[in-house]
Parts: structure tokens; sequence; C-alpha cells
């Protein structure tokens, strides 16, 4: 009984994590899988055996309860949001350019949340949570990925003037809107990749974003036809909306339970549950970064760049993950002979089996959490130039314990 078990509940968690959900701390599991709506139907002679069926059913709600029991879904849900907004920084600005006409391009961003862990405990594959009874493991940190397409223009090119406000000439903002949305469920069976017993019932991420920068301090060639040049510094902020749904779905089949009660005649009582189990998680945040930046441009051909960025995020992430399935309780027992020569009764081997119990197993693993209210990142790259094309590599180290790795292409001007 306690592999199949193990094995349904590895199959859960672990379908869970696919959806992006980390894995922590202790939460208080008692309540998250229960079984109600026992409904019986014994006759007059069969009474005494409901306290035995009852019993049964709180052992499989025991089983299934401590196999969940050592994972906190705040502190994982936690994790994820802050995974989630980390992967839409700096994919919607262009840092390196400097563009007195336009920019625009494309980015792929992976971001990660370590949680207690660290970065290279995540490269030496030491970030798991493992299960002392049943043994199996789970990741133990956060992950989220966005791409975005990314348009800006310098105001400056517009064709009738600006006005200023006091030392502020809006001629000088460059202006950016990037955007992404992908039906991943579409796309995953398009390939025809599913995973086997497991199906999608809805995953998506989308995500937009306005940004402004401005000129705090100009940039200046410092040698003949600017073979190199410092950017100067810039001041960046706007809005950005992050969201990531992956809803999927599972089979769920604890382990038959059963007892067997009397040796004549033989009766064995059984309880059974299966179902689907809908799991995964919904993420909506909406950040308001503050970011100071610079580039230097070595002979037209490398751009380094660096920044600092202050968030202020609003949003949490949520977990789908839940079971209803029906619980059906039988009784079988065997037909007795009458033993000739003794007049006692004995096994036949010929049995009946009746539906005594039917019932409602209901795991119900939702919960919320909000991600940091305010998070300082720090973040720098490189940018290849091949005239107006290029190419860049980002990397980003946020104080809640998040990494995040952004590359893509540009065409600037």
């Amino acid at each position: 009984m306690k592999n199949k078990t193990g094995k349904t509940i590895k199959k859960i968690i672990s379908l869970t994590i696919l959806a992006g959900i980390c894995l922590t701390s202790v939460i208080e599991a008692k309540d998250r899988f229960t079984i109600k709506n026992r409904k019986y139907a014994f006759d007059a002679q069969s009474n005494n055996l409901i306290g035995t069926f009852d019993n049964m059913l709180v052992d499989m709600q025991k089983t299934v309860n401590n196999g969940i029991g050592g994972f906190s879904l705040e502190v994982l849900l936690e994790a994820m949001g802050n995974a989630t907004v980390l992967s839409h920084k700096g994919i919607g600005v262009d840092y390196a350019s400097s563009p007195t006409i336009f920019s625009t391009g494309v980015s792929l961003s992976p971001g990660f949340n370590m949680g207690e862990h660290t970065f290279d405990e995540l490269l030496r594959g030491e970030v798991f949570y493992e299960d002392k009874e049943s043994g199996y493991q789970v990741p133990d940190i956060g992950a989220s990925a966005q791409i975005a397409f990314m348009a800006g223009i310098n105001l400056g090119i517009l064709p009738f003037a600006l006005p200023e406000l006091g030392p502020i000439d809006f001629s000088k903002f460059t202006v950016y809107v990037d955007f992404f949305a992908l039906d991943i469920k579409s796309l995953v069976e398009g390939f025809g990749v599913m995973p086997d017993n497991i199906g999608i019932k809805q995953a998506e991420i989308y995500n937009i974003g306005i940004h402004a920068q401005y000129p705090l301090i100009e940039g200046v060639a410092f040698v003949p036809f600017g073979v190199a040049r410092w950017g100067g510094i810039s001041l960046t902020s706007g809005f950005e909306y992050t969201s990531s749904t992956f809803i999927m779905t599972t089979d769920f089949e604890p382990d038959p339970s059963e007892n067997t009660i009397a040796p004549t005649p033989l009766t064995t009582l059984k309880i059974a549950t299966k179902g689907e189990a809908d799991l995964g998680f919904d993420t909506g945040i909406l950040s308001i970064p503050v970011e100071v930046s610079t580039n230097f441009q070595l002979i037209h051909i490398l751009t380094f760049f660096v920044g600092v960025g202050l968030d202020f995020n609003m949003g949490y992430t949520s977990t789908i993950a839940g079971v209803r399935a029906p619980v059906s309780g039988s009784m079988t027992m065997d037909v007795p002979t009458v033993n000739q020569s003794t007049g006692a009764l004995e096994n036949s081997g010929n049995t009946i089996t009746k539906e005594m119990l039917s019932a409602e197993a209901n795991l119900d693993m939702g919960d919320e959490a909000w991600a940091a209210p305010v998070d300082i990142r720090f973040f720098g790259g490189l940018q290849f130039n091949i005239a107006a094309l290029k190419f860049y590599l980002m990397t980003t180290i946020a104080a809640t314990n998040g990494y995040q790795i952004a590359l893509g292409s540009r065409i600037a001007w």
C-alpha cells in the first residue's frame, strides 16, 4: 500500500512543481485531504461495521495527509511570485544602445528564486526537499520564464516640439512598450510532447510593460569618431504586469484499504477512491521599477552596461490544487458450507459482494502568497554590436535571493 500511495503523492507534488511550485517548510496538513458525505447502506445485521469502515477512512486520510505534510505552500508561492516578477525585468528596455531614433527586439528571460539555497547549490543539484518516509525528492526553489517583444522610440524625432518642465526636456525621453502572450497548452499539444498520464487544462503566459527612459547625464565620446563612448547615466521607470497560469490534471488513486474481520464466514471490507487531481498555479503581479543605469561602448563592437533597480510589487501567486473523487466501500463475504460430519460452518470459496458505503474525497492544497512588496536588484551585461544589429546577455541578482539571465537581439539606431 505504501509504495503505490507514495507514487501517487509523488505524482501530485511533482506535477505541482512542473507547474512552477516550490517546496520549503512545514504546514498543518491535517485538513488538506478529507473524506466527507459518507452514506452507508447497511442492513440491521451489519450496523456494527460502521465503526470499522470509519477507522479505515481515517487511516486513508492520514496516509495521504502524511505524504503532503512536509510542504509549505505559503513560502513556496512567495518564491514563485518573486521569480515571476524577476523574469520580466530588463527585457522591455534597452540599457546599452542609447538610441537616438528607435530600438526594437525580442528577449528571453528565465528567473529563479533560491529561497534558502544558493545559486551554487542549484548548479550542484542540492536544491531538493526529500520526504524521509517515501524517499521521493522535489525541487525546493522557485522558477519562471518570460518572453517579450519590445519597441522604443526617442521622442526627439517627433516632427513637433515637446514642452520642457523645469530641467526636464521631454524630447529627450525614450518610451518603450513590450508585450507577449503565449498559449502553452496549444503549443505543447501541437508538438505532441505531453508527458504520460498528465493533461493540461490551461497553460498561458502573458506580460505587458510601458517604460520611459531619461538621460540624467548626457553621454560623452572620449576619442575621435566615437570609438569609445560613455553613455551617461539614465533613469528608467514604468509599469510591468506579468501573468502566468498553469492548470494540469493527473490521476489520483491512493491504495485501497482492506480489513478482514471474521474467519468464518470470511468477511473483507474494502474502501477505494479514484479521480483526477487539478494542479497548478496562477500568478498576476504589477511591478513599478525605478532604475539607474549606465553603459560604455568600446570600438563600436562591445557595449558594457550596469545598473541598479528598486521594484515596488503588487500581486500574488495562488495554487490551484485539489481533488474531488468518489469513494466506495464494499463488503465481500464468503458463503459458508456446513461440514456434514461436524455440523460446523466452513469457508466455501464462493463469495458475494455488497456495496456498503459511498463518500467523497476532497484534497485541497489551494493557498496564496504575495510577492515581496519591495525588492532591490543589481544588473549588468554585455552587448555585441554589428552596425544596427545588437545581441545582448544580461544577468541580475536580487536582494530576495533571486537570479535572472536574459538574452536577446535588437535593432537600434
